[in-house]
C-alpha cells in the first residue's frame, strides 16, 4: 500500500531456528502456554486455544486509539491532517472521548474541511475501500471495482485484526471480483511472502492476470 503512512512490518524478530520434527516445532510455538496441536497422523496443526494464539501471534502494536491516536502521533493522523498538520479523524473515538480532556480536541477536527471542501468522514469513506464493497454503506457499486486482486498479510501483524483483510477478501469475492488472498505465517503486517520479494511476485501475478 503506498500511501506514505509507515506501518509496521514485524511484531516481533526472532531468531532463525531448524527443528528435527515437527513435533519440535509445535513445542517451540507453545513454550509454556499451549496453543496449538499437531496431529502426526493426518500432518496437520489446530489451534486450541484463541487467547493463546493472539498472545504469541497477535501482539498489539498500536496504543490506545489505534490509527486515531490520541496525540494525533500515527501516520493516518497525518494522511487525514491538513496542510502538513496532523488531525483526528476518527468520529467513533469522539464519542467515546465524550466528557474527557480530548473530546474538544477530536470535534474541532471533525469539523473541518479540506482545501477541496470535503469534510473528513468523506476522506475517510474515499479511503476505505469496504465503502464501495458493502451494501451497507452508501458508496455500494458506485466505483468501478478491479477486477483482480492480490492480498498478502503476514498472520503475525499486530497493526490491526486478521479480520480486516479478511473481510476484505470476502467483500470483493461476494462482489465479485477474483481474489487471491493469503495470510503468510510467520510474518508481519505488510510484503509478506512465502518466498521471493513482494516486488517480484506481484509482477509475476500481473502477468499471469494479463496473458
Amino acid at each position: 500500500m503506498d500511501d506514505g503512512i509507515q506501518r509496521n512490518q514485524s511484531v516481533a524478530s526472532t531468531e532463525a531456528a531448524t527443528y528435527e520434527t515437527a513435533e519440535d516445532y509445535i513445542a517451540a510455538l507453545n513454550g509454556d502456554s499451549p496453543w496449538i496441536e499437531y496431529d502426526a497422523e493426518t500432518n496437520t496443526a489446530t489451534i486450541t486455544s484463541l487467547a493463546g494464539f493472539v498472545k504469541a501471534c497477535k501482539q498489539p502494536s498500536q496504543n490506545v486509539g489505534a490509527f486515531d491516536d490520541l496525540e494525533e502521533t500515527q501516520g493516518e493522523n497525518q494522511l487525514f491532517g491538513y496542510d502538513g498538520e496532523s488531525a483526528h479523524f476518527d468520529s467513533t473515538m469522539a464519542q467515546l472521548l465524550a466528557g474527557t480532556e480530548y473530546e474538544a480536541a477530536y470535534l474541532e477536527d471533525l469539523a473541518r474541511v479540506d482545501a477541496m471542501g470535503n469534510t473528513v468522514d468523506v476522506r475517510v469513506n474515499m479511503y476505505n475501500p469496504m465503502y464501495y464493497l458493502c451494501a451497507s454503506y452508501a458508496g455500494y457499486q458506485t466505483a468501478n471495482v478491479a477486477s483482480v486482486w492480490r492480498i498478502r498479510t503476514g498472520i503475525n501483524q499486530g497493526d490491526t485484526s486478521l479480520t480486516t483483510e479478511m473481510n476484505l477478501a470476502l467483500a470483493l469475492d461476494m462482489y465479485g471480483a477474483d481474489v487471491d488472498f493469503e495470510t503468510v505465517w510467520a510474518q508481519g503486517h505488510t510484503q509478506a511472502e512465502r518466498a521471493g520479494t513482494s516486488t517480484e511476485n506481484f509482477i509475476a501475478w500481473v502477468q499471469t492476470c494479463t496473458k
